[in-house]
C-alpha cells in the first residue's frame, strides 16, 4: 500500500474523527496563510462582541496554533478519540456533543470577555479544547479499563486525567488569574464533557425528575390502601392476600 492511500485509508473522511482532522488541518492552514481568513475563522470575543461576527464561536472550534506538533498531534487525537466516540454514541450524538459543548464553552468565553480586556483581545483557539474534550470523554467512557498511551497501559480514567492535566499546567505556567482565563473555554468544555459522559445533561436530569414525581403521585394515590387478610373474606387460610 502507498502511503498516500494509507494516508487516505487513515484520514477517512468518512468518519467523523476524519472529519474533524481534516477540518482541522483546512481551518489551521488558512486562518495562518491569510489575515483575513485568521479575522473570520479565529475567536476573539471583541471581534463578535463589538464587530457581530457571531459565527467565529463555531469555526474556531477546528483551528489551533500554528505549530507541526500541535497539528499532527491533534489530527490523531481528533481522529482516533473522534472515531472510538462515534462507535459508542453514533455520529450524531458525537456531532451533538462536539457542537454542544464548543459553543456552549465559547459564550461563556463571551460572557467573561464583557468584564476582562484581556479575554476579549485574546483569540482563542478551539481546537485545542475539542481535541480535551474528546481525549477526557473516551477515558471515562472506558473506565476501569485498559487503554493505551503512547505504549503505556493506563486505566480509562487515568487516561482521562492525563488529558485533563494538559489545560491545568498551562493555565499554572500562565499565573494567576491570566493563565486560568485564558484556559477558561477548555475548562467549561471539561465540566460539561464530565456532566455529558455521566448524564447529568438538562435533559436528562429533566428525565429523573419526571420519574421522581410520577413515583411520589404512585406513592400518594397508593397510600389509603391497606392489605387485607383472607380470614377476614371468608377465604381459606392459605389464600393469597389482597390490595384494597
Amino acid at each position: 500500500m502507498s502511503f498516500a492511500n494509507e494516508v487516505k485509508r487513515w484520514v477517512n473522511p468518512r468518519t467523523a474523527g476524519g472529519q474533524m482532522g481534516l477540518a482541522l488541518v483546512a481551518l489551521t492552514i488558512a486562518a495562518a496563510v491569510h489575515p483575513v481568513a485568521y479575522e473570520n475563522l479565529v475567536l476573539v470575543p471583541e471581534s463578535v462582541l463589538r464587530e457581530y461576527k457571531v459565527w467565529l464561536v463555531a469555526t474556531h472550534m477546528f483551528i489551533v496554533p500554528v505549530d507541526a506538533l500541535t497539528i499532527i498531534f491533534g489530527v490523531i487525537i481528533l481522529i482516533t478519540c473522534g472515531n472510538f466516540l462515534e462507535q459508542h454514541w453514533g455520529t450524531r450524538r458525537l456531532w451533538f456533543f462536539v457542537a454542544g459543548v464548543g459553543l456552549t464553552s465559547a459564550v461563556a468565553v463571551l460572557v467573561v470577555g464583557l468584564f476582562s480586556k484581556t479575554i476579549a483581545l485574546f483569540p482563542v483557539f478551539g481546537g485545542l479544547g475539542v481535541m480535551t474534550w474528546l481525549w477526557v470523554a473516551q477515558g471515562l467512557l472506558m473506565g476501569s479499563g485498559r487503554a493505551n498511551f503512547f505504549g503505556f497501559p493506563v486505566s480509562g480514567y487515568a487516561f482521562a486525567a492525563i488529558g485533563a492535566a494538559f489545560p491545568v499546567i498551562n493555565a499554572l505556567r500562565g499565573g494567576w488569574p491570566y493563565g486560568w482565563l485564558l484556559e477558561l473555554e477548555t475548562f467549561v468544555g471539561l465540566a460539561l464533557t464530565v456532566a455529558y459522559v455521566y448524564h447529568f445533561t438538562p435533559a436528562a436530569l429533566w428525565t429523573r425528575f419526571r420519574s421522581w414525581q410520577l413515583h411520589r403521585e404512585l406513592n400518594r394515590r397508593s397510600s389509603h390502601l391497606k392489605v387485607v387478610g383472607g380470614e377476614k373474606r371468608n377465604m381459606p387460610g392459605d389464600s393469597d392476600k389482597y390490595l384494597h
